[in-house]
Order: C-alpha cells, then structure tokens, then sequence
C-alpha cells in the first residue's frame, strides 16, 4: 500500500515492520524528515527505526506520515 496515509496510532501499529515516511512539525534535534521502519507506538509515540538507531517521535508533533514505496 504505497502512500497510505498514516494519521492514528491504530495506523502506526497496524502497519508495523513497514518503511515509513514522517515530517515533524518542528525539528526534533536538527531533523523534521525521517524515513525508516515502524517499530510500534507506546503512550503516544511512534518508534521508528532509523539506520538502525530507535528514534522516538511524539504522534502530536507527527505533520505528515506515509508509508515509503
């Protein structure tokens, strides 16, 4: 399902394992865009697997998140 919209956390779990594309609102560090795998949503914050980093990112700061072709 390339370019499904991702808006909810039902969204995020459901599509777990799957590449993902999110832009912040605002930076988190010095990065709005990151691109990597969906690891779940625990209270409210999406994980995602980022070069093999886990990157936290809050669902309220998320502006734009689609999966990745």
């Amino acid at each position: 399902m390339p370019d499904w919209r991702l808006r909810t956390a039902a969204h995020f779990e459901r599509f777990g394992g799957e590449q993902a594309r999110i832009e912040l609102r605002d930076a988190l560090g010095s990065r709005r865009k990151f691109v990597g795998k969906l690891a779940g949503v625990e209270g409210g914050v999406v994980m995602l697997e980022v070069d093999g980093e886990l990157v936290r990112l809050p669902l309220s700061d998320i502006a734009v998140a689609r999966l990745a072709p």
